[in-house]
């Protein structure tokens, strides 16, 4: 079974095949002046499968799916990675230091401040 995908680098300019910036504003400018390398270009499908609109339309469906039978609770918005949880992690701290700190302000001074 086909996974979909390939990218065709024919259908447009991948910046990180080219050595530096200099050869690809060359690339740019050369294309810019040759409007049959230009239309070759335009001509090339961007996917060498041509199957990647039938994996991605049941990629985007599995995802949904996932979603959507998710009860509502765990159903939020989450990264993968481990960073995530260490920001969330380290927000909760923020959010607890904020909150003792309040505490020791006495209430007359809190009120004052927040009309300033």
């Amino acid at each position: 079974m086909s996974r979909g995908g390939g990218i065709n680098y024919k259908a447009f300019l991948h910046a990180a095949s080219f050595e530096n910036l200099k050869e690809l504003l060359c690339e740019v400018e050369r294309i810019d002046n040759d409007d049959e390398a230009y239309l070759a270009m335009l001509r090339e499908p961007l996917f060498l499968d041509s199957k990647h609109k039938e994996h991605f339309d049941a990629k985007l469906e599995r995802f949904f799916d996932e979603i959507f039978s998710l009860p509502l609770k765990e159903a939020r918005k989450r990264s993968r990675n481990s960073l995530s949880a260490l920001e969330e992690g380290q927000y909760g701290r923020y959010v607890w230091f904020i909150e003792s700190i309040k505490r020791l302000i006495p209430k007359p001074l809190r009120t004052a401040l927040r009309k300033l």
